[in-house]
């Protein structure tokens, strides 16, 4: 029976692992929407606290035990979730433990193995958890937390185990995004304002899209539910006034830009950058459909938004098997042309790995997107997500998919809890090969990833490719020479490639436990701390590349561009290449040279027009562009690049691990130094 004179305490957990570095940095919305949404349904019923930094819940629960705790399950954060909750269960049995979120299995029997594998969680919450999370906790105070007893009631969306049987609720209807009040605007998340956090907003909720990698590509989140504009402008303008952390926005939808609400949304986003200078750039899965609006809303917000075409795939067979439909080869094509206009990142992803892969489709895919103008290609690797249609075991027989297992990038780290300690590190599932991708395959394939990152991605030797286009050379064909000469680099460089691919060999577990059984001792997590194991592989030697090895890649990209330019005897053929391709070679060394130190410049002289060159209009001749007397130029950051690079280095980091977080996180070619050139009349900015 319900004491309506008990105010119970409830801490919602949206935990971070914080040892290497903040592995993910965004104010913790989706607790601050239950919570907002609890108090608004339950009334003064519970003491609500909030909690995203492990040691902080830690200090807590030391001095006192909450009467009910929920952690949301992501796969960043479901081991260290799931051990502070053990911690927690062996302390007091009768603490109730919620936990919810996407990574969570839909198949009743996989469940089933879930919890019983976890038995410190009373109920799970799958779906959406606002309404869901409502009725379990009045069932609760009605029964005093009697959690045998509220098991048997059947609660929405909310299973658990009894006695060794699996309970299951029905499946709630989903809710208008609307009925949730902004826990910004309420305060809730004030306390999350800090100089490492970054912003997170949701303007829209759901997906129309049913891709079978996906979580969301189930049809219980197939309905969109849209918040009011004006209530989503008065979140973004509460956040502008008090954010003192992260330059950048991140948004939690899953096709921003592509509804008409979004361009008055973009309008109050650039109003913010007018009066606050933020954000400087958002984070969102932008529309996969409307490129002609998602294009007006990057233009309003002058860039900052990352313009996505989530290919994952061109090949036709794999796109069946997935479900997916592309946009067009058109759509594409005039979203990367438009994007370098407004000084937009034009962005795809490819999935490698899908059903009906192969590494000659893999490669396609890449050279379509390259060739097209995307100025960044992103290859991941094919997630086996829980809840994710591809994740059942009827697809994964269908298809042959062998999958191996994963740390999660920087997600690991060891926390004491009283007088032991907890060493956790999260894992992920990834498919590494299928009927059609053999493993040697997907290797090459990560390869070509490291290729791309390396000579093409952040428009790194954007000034060649022009070059290259002026001469009718593919684009694509210098990166595929590249790929098939990494034999022939500088030593270094092979070096460089030999790591990384050993490296994704030695990443990868057979199983789940056998990763668990290594990492639980503090010698084999202060690897993973100190970034000998763990890192993301691609930013890892990307950032090694660039810190490193700058000269060779460039070395090695203009060698094979001068191979090409010199087998088309009719195009940018005379004796002038040779000076002018060393010319312009340093030229772009020198703008990305030692990139992250903002008191460096560089100062050299120049006998061609490089600018010409820049804005694609050069003929035949390279003698046409040589100017009439040498110019010096003057290699700087400008104030705002130093302004955004310092930011990053605050919040990441300045070493490796810090360099890493910062070029996944930036949009990099935007600090690239600026090139003043001057002569004995004038000063101009090139």
């Amino acid at each position: 029976m319900e004491n309506s004179n008990v105010k119970y305490s409830l801490w919602l957990c949206d935990l971070t692992h914080d040892r290497q570095t903040i592995a993910l940095n965004n104010v913790p919305l989706g607790i601050g929407m239950l919570a907002a949404y609890i108090n608004k349904k339950l009334p003064e019923k519970f003491d609500i606290r909030l909690f995203k930094f492990p040691d902080d819940l830690i200090e807590n629960c030391l001095n006192r035990l909450p009467h009910i705790i929920g952690f949301s399950n992501y796969l960043w954060n479901s081991d260290i979730s799931s051990e502070i909750a053990r911690n927690i269960k062996e302390r007091s049995a009768s603490t109730v433990v919620v936990f919810g979120g996407p990574n969570f299995p839909w198949d009743r029997k996989e469940r089933y193995e879930f919890l019983s594998k976890r038995a410190m969680i009373d109920f799970y919450i799958y779906g959406e958890g606002e309404e869901a999370i409502c009725c379990l906790l009045n069932s609760l105070i009605q029964n005093d937390l009697d959690i045998n007893k509220v098991k048997t009631l059947q609660n929405p969306n909310t299973c658990s185990i009894l006695s060794g049987e699996f309970v299951l609720g029905d499946n709630a209807a989903r809710m208008d995004i609307n009925e949730i009040p902004s826990p910004y605007l309420e305060g809730l998340l004030d306390k999350f304002f800090t100089p490492q956090t970054m912003p997170l907003i949701q303007t829209n909720r759901g997906c129309p899209y049913f891709c079978t990698y996906c979580t969301e590509g189930k049809s219980y989140y197939n309905k969109v539910s849209f918040k009011d504009v004006d209530h989503t402008v008065e979140e973004i303008r509460y956040i502008a006034k008090k954010n003192i952390g992260s330059q950048n926005l991140n948004i939690a939808d899953s096709n921003f830009g592509m509804y008409k609400r979004d361009i008055e949304i973009c309008r109050a986003i650039a109003e913010m950058q007018d009066t606050y200078n933020w954000p400087k750039y958002i984070h969102v899965a932008v529309g996969k459909n409307n490129k002609k609006r998602v294009l007006e809303a990057a233009k309003i917000i002058r860039g900052a938004l990352r313009l996505s075409a989530s290919i994952q795939s061109m090949d036709p067979i794999v796109l069946e098997n997935i479900q997916r439909k592309n946009i067009s080869s058109v759509e594409i094509i005039e979203t990367a042309q438009e994007g370098k206009t407004i000084g937009s990142n034009t962005y795809a992803e490819v999935i490698l790995a899908l059903p009906g892969d192969t590494k000659e489709a893999h490669f396609r895919s890449v050279e379509y997107l390259v060739n097209a103008g995307v100025n960044y290609i992103r290859s991941y690797t094919l997630m086996v997500l829980k809840g994710a249609p591809l994740a059942s075991q009827d697809e994964r027989n269908k298809y042959g998919m062998a999958t191996k297992y994963r740390v999660v990038p920087r997600c690991f780290g060891t926390y004491r809890f009283g007088n032991g300690d907890i060493h956790s590190l999260e894992v992920e599932e990834v498919c590494v090969a299928n009927d059609t991708l053999s493993f040697d395959d997907y290797l090459e394939c990560r390869v070509l990833a490291l290729i791309i990152e390396l000579f093409y991605n952040d428009s790194i030797m954007n000034e060649l490719l022009v070059l290259l286009k002026d001469a009718s050379i593919s684009q694509y064909k210098l990166l595929k020479r590249i790929y098939d000469s990494i034999s022939t680099f500088p030593v270094p460089l092979v070096d460089l490639f030999h790591s990384f691919r050993r490296e994704t060999e030695d990443e990868l577990w057979e199983s789940e436990e056998e990763i668990y059984e290594f990492m639980r001792n503090e010698s084999a997590i202060d690897k993973y701390l100190s970034g000998e194991y763990g890192s993301n592989l691609i930013f890892k030697y990307k950032a090694l590349g660039l810190i490193k090895h700058l000269d060779e890649i460039y070395e090695v990209a203009f060698d094979i561009a001068r191979e090409l330019i010199g087998q088309n005897n009719d195009i940018l053929n005379n004796e002038s290449i040779t000076e002018f391709l060393n010319e312009l070679k340093r030229y772009s060394i020198l703008q990305k040279k030692n990139l992250f130190n903002v008191d460096e410049s560089f100062t050299e002289i120049f006998h061609f027009d490089l600018d010409t060159l820049k804005s694609g209009k050069l003929n035949n001749s390279i003698e046409e562009i040589r100017l009439g007397r040498p110019v010096q130029v003057c290699f700087e950051h400008s104030k705002d690049q130093i302004e955004v690079i310092e930011g990053a280095i605050k919040e990441f980091g300045s070493d490796l691990k810090g360099i890493i977080r910062i070029l996944s996180r930036t949009h990099i070619s935007k600090i690239y130094r600026e090139c003043v050139s001057i002569n004995l009349y004038e000063k101009t900015t090139k």
